[in-house]
């Protein structure tokens, strides 16, 4: 399968955030804190996250991994967590 590109990895990553903290997708920003107001997601949402973005990483990258420890740090900003999955696919 076809890697994606930059864009439509942060595309896909937004669109998870948005999903999992029930956040409309339109008005989240890169510097939204996933643990912070306005996102304000816990630790089960983070996890839950983290094993979907997993399966998202693996599908490009079977040799990747996303670890939930990686996702409930507790300054990961909505654009860190971008670059981090970026980063695991297209190392």
């Amino acid at each position: 399968m076809k890697k994606p590109t930059q864009s439509e990895i942060f595309t896909d990553v937004k669109d998870f955030v948005s999903k999992f903290s029930r956040f409309p997708v339109h008005k989240l920003k890169d510097n939204f804190i996933l643990k912070s107001h306005p996102l304000k997601m816990n630790n089960p949402q983070l996890i839950s996250m983290a094993l979907a973005l997993r399966g998202y990483v693996k599908n490009f990258e079977p040799n990747a991994t996303v670890l939930a420890t990686e996702i409930k740090k507790s300054n990961l900003t909505v654009a860190l967590l971008c670059n981090l999955i970026n980063n695991k696919i297209n190392h």
